[in-house]
């Protein structure tokens, strides 16, 4: 019973800690990041790296204090002193809220998506204005250049852009939140775009979880002369001069060289055991210099890959977006966590009560093998992905601005063409001519198809031109 009721108070404390981890490490250098950037630093990049500098360097020295001071303390000391030090980091941090700079809140980008995804649900009847009766081309055509294309053009996400496709009344569904403009739908596509590519970051987690345990488990085995301190967050002086997906491939052929290197280290290691060198719980007498190699690889994988994430998200995706994503690389990370747990399951049987009698070669093999697929999938999808350029970012709000200068310059036309046909006598020529305008607009309007703006085929080829 005693022994049920500690093992409940381990799991709801590691629950505990995995939530106030999940919400602290994204928000908190996020939090950073604002600081700096309202306390003298104009540049964005500027601010973003000096960020990222303090965040390491604080980050390197309580790992340095932790593995220094730590060693020789109990588990339960270790527990108590890191309890008092996070109650004085939280104070603190709560004695300062009166001088910390506050951003007016903008809205969350889930509500955006889940608005386009609504609109575009219920929506999902209309089809495509691509006719040339039609007065808006929606063409979704790459050999028609005539249209008014929502960028990106992706084939599986094009039902997307329904959301942006008008039946009556542009105010009232913009009101109800059942009509989205351009802009909106353009960020949803964006980001839901990018969605191969972080599949393909799932292996790289799996390492990451495998070097967090296995590899320290590999150390606690061998006799080390001294201790040794190998920084896992150690930036790569040449992050800076590779190219994002370059940077990003060097990154995950590291994950592989690591793994690789942690087999070799664990072979030997099971060699001397079955040599019968060693005893069943005695270390083994190799010195810790063995695993410098994979540590060092796996500080490399982690600067050139989690770095590479989050320029890469925010290549990829609108102004409004970029803020989320230190949010999205952990989510990203968090699922490749979880995904881990149930490979060991998978692999459960090579597992024994202590690492000399597992498999752990094995288990290093099998996941060697998943990074050089990974490096193949890799390679085949970021071959499929370019920047976005900066002039791109704004292209759905030129057209929202022209389409609105379309829709008051009609709407003016037939006030003036009404007010006439009221108050002048016309000819036969001129009532055919305003009859036929009249039977054309009410085309237009009673059509299930419409877009967000009507006006002819000159003008809004026109705007388009202006546009692109």
């Amino acid at each position: 019973m005693l022994l049920f009721t500690k093992q409940r108070l381990y799991t709801l404390a590691f629950a505990l800690l995995a939530l106030g981890k999940a919400g602290q490490r994204p928000t908190l250098k996020a939090f950073l990041n604002d600081q700096l950037s309202n306390n003298g630093h104009t540049d964005e990049t500027r601010a973003t790296a000096s960020a990222n500098f303090w965040w390491r360097l604080f980050w390197f020295l309580g790992a340095t204090v932790a593995m220094l001071w730590f060693a020789q303390l109990s588990w339960g000391t270790k527990f108590v002193i890191s309890t008092a030090m996070m109650m004085i980091s939280g104070l603190l941090f709560l004695f300062g809220w009166k001088v910390y700079y506050y951003k007016t809140p903008t809205g969350s980008v889930l509500i955006v998506v889940y608005r386009v995804l609504k609109a575009a649900i219920l929506r999902r009847h209309l089809e495509y204005p691509s006719t040339s009766s039609t007065s808006t081309k929606f063409n979704m055509n790459d050999s028609d250049e005539d249209g008014l294309p929502l960028m990106p053009r992706v084939r599986f996400l094009r039902w997307l852009d329904k959301a942006a496709i008008e039946e009556t009344s542009s105010v009232n569904q913009l009101v109800t939140g059942n009509l989205c403009t351009f802009k909106q739908v353009k960020e949803v596509k964006l980001l839901f775009r990018t969605a191969p590519m972080w599949t393909t970051f799932l292996v790289y987690c799996l390492v990451c979880a495998t070097g967090s345990t296995f590899f320290f488990e590999q150390e606690f085995t061998i006799s080390s002369l001294y201790e040794l301190l190998i920084p896992k967050l150690w930036p790569p002086t040449s992050e800076q001069r590779l190219a994002m997906q370059l940077r990003i491939g060097a990154g995950m052929l590291c994950s592989f060289l690591a793994i690789f290197s942690a087999r070799q280290v664990e072979i030997f290691r099971l060699g001397l055991f079955a040599k019968g060198l060693i005893t069943e719980h005695e270390t083994v007498r190799m010195c810790i210099f063995w695993l410098i190699p994979q540590f060092c690889l796996l500080g490399l994988m982690k600067g050139l890959v989690e770095e590479g994430m989050v320029d890469f998200f925010y290549s990829q995706v609108t102004e409004s977006m970029r803020s989320y994503g230190t949010e999205i690389v952990e989510f990203i990370l968090g699922i490749g966590n979880f995904l881990s747990i149930c490979w060991l399951l998978t692999f459960k049987s090579w597992f024994g009560e202590t690492l000399n009698e597992s498999h752990l070669d094995n288990y290093y093999g099998i996941i060697a093998v998943l990074c050089v697929g990974n490096i193949i999938l890799y390679c085949i999808v970021s071959h499929n992905y370019e920047v976005v350029r900066k002039e791109c970012d704004s292209h759905a709000t030129k057209v929202d601005r022209a389409i609105d200068s379309n829709r008051s310059r009609l709407m003016s036309s037939n006030r003036s063409i009404r007010s006439r046909s009221f108050r002048e006598p016309q000819s036969h020529q001129d009532g055919s001519m305003i009859l036929t305008m009249e039977n054309q607009r009410n085309n237009q309007v009673g059509g299930n198809s419409g877009l967000s703006v009507r006006d002819t085929e000159s003008e809004i080829r026109t705007s388009t031109r202006d546009v692109n």
